[in-house]
């Protein structure tokens, strides 16, 4: 269970950055 659980939060983390850099033009190039 914890595994799951460090997975879906490095999942959720990596989705953010995903998002910000999208969001962010500065940062996306």
């Amino acid at each position: 269970m914890l595994e799951v659980l460090k997975f879906l939060n490095a999942l959720g983390k990596c989705f953010i950055f995903l998002e910000g850099i999208g969001r962010d033009p500065k940062i996306g190039g």
